[in-house]
């Protein structure tokens, strides 16, 4: 029984009514501090420290922070609490060797942790804002509006330029004539004045003897030399024309592209918007073509070209297909031919 007492915590005295009245004005006398003072000191109310010198238990808030103030007077008067504090919670009804002295986290603490920064939220609006964008670029309507923003736009920047000034330029439009065939064996060897034969001038042209040139025998009738002649100039005439689609053909399979040049066929499988440069910034060729068209263009190296909607263009450069695919952002393609 005697171990069992020498084990158990001290117990507190019994304090009356008028203790920590006594003991709180004693020390704050010893000092020589008023009220105001002490209030000032501890950053407090002097209605506070009046209500606790005067046991006003009511006047008071929550325990733990009456507890915190006379730990608080204790440290600037330099003397121990224990006394004061035990006295104020006999003075309560409590139990002083029974209580637990550490302090919950402050209210604004815990609201300061579940906030979300300022910073947090617009990196979650920016994320949010480029998801949006993302999703919408993928939906095809959206995709077509934006390239034919895009086209509007390029035209309107440049109105000078249109489809029907340009026409006239078979630069940019491909159609170059093949040079005509100047002298040859084939029309030298048509070119007599035989009897039945055509005829060609320096000009081209093809012209026949009537049929009234012909000499006519007297064994013959009339009408028999007629149809000899007449079959012989259809003749003449199927032979010359052979030879010179013969030789277009030929000075067409021969003409060679200029040098430094390259030759580029354009097969359009939607509207596309197309700009081709050269290293001066000198523009070569720039048009909104539909779908179905072709073009073939022959131009100097190098070139910077531009395609607007670049999914709906087949590009062959002399003769080979040119992937633009490495090129492609979105639906815009540039690249450098060199």
């Amino acid at each position: 029984m005697a171990t069992e007492q020498t084990n158990e915590l001290p117990v507190a005295t019994d304090v009356l009514p008028g203790d920590l009245s006594s003991i709180f004005r004693r020390h704050r006398e010893e000092h020589g501090l008023n009220v105001n003072q002490v209030a000032e000191a501890l950053c407090l109310s002097p209605k506070i420290i009046t209500a606790i010198e005067a046991e006003n238990l009511d006047g008071l808030p929550e325990p733990p922070y009456v507890r915190g103030y006379i730990r608080s007077f204790a440290k600037y008067t330099e003397v121990d609490p224990t006394d004061m504090i035990n006295a104020y919670e006999k003075l309560r009804g409590a139990k002083p060797n029974e209580l637990d002295y550490h302090f919950n986290t402050p209210p604004a603490t815990r609201n300061k942790k579940r906030g979300m920064s300022s910073g947090m939220l617009k990196l979650a609006l920016l994320i949010l804002l480029v998801g949006l964008l993302a999703i919408l670029s993928m939906i095809p309507s959206v995709r077509e509006w934006a390239g034919n923003t895009w086209s509007s736009f390029s035209d309107q920047s440049d109105p000078g330029f249109t489809l029907t000034n340009q026409s006239d330029n078979p630069l940019l439009t491909g159609n170059i004539p093949a040079p005509l065939p100047i002298g040859g064996s084939a029309l030298d060897a048509t070119n007599s004045t035989g009897t039945g034969q055509a005829v060609v001038g320096t000009d081209g042209n093809v012209s026949f003897p009537g049929v009234g040139d012909a000499p006519v025998s007297a064994d013959t009738p009339a009408t028999a030399d007629a149809t000899v002649a007449s079959t012989d100039a259809t003749a003449a005439t199927e032979q010359v024309v052979a030879d010179a689609k013969a030789t277009d053909e030929t000075a067409e399979g021969t003409t060679a592209t200029p040098e430094g040049s390259s030759v580029l066929k354009l097969t359009f499988n939607d509207e596309v918007w197309m700009r081709i440069r050269d290293n001066d910034k000198k523009k070569l060729f720039e048009a909104l073509s539909q779908k179905g068209e072709s073009k073939e263009l022959t131009l100097a190296r190098p070139m910077v070209i531009r395609v607007g909607n670049a999914q709906g263009l087949e590009l062959t450069v002399d003769g080979k297909p040119f992937d633009m695919t490495p090129f492609i952002r979105g639906s815009v393609a540039n690249f450098t031919i060199e």
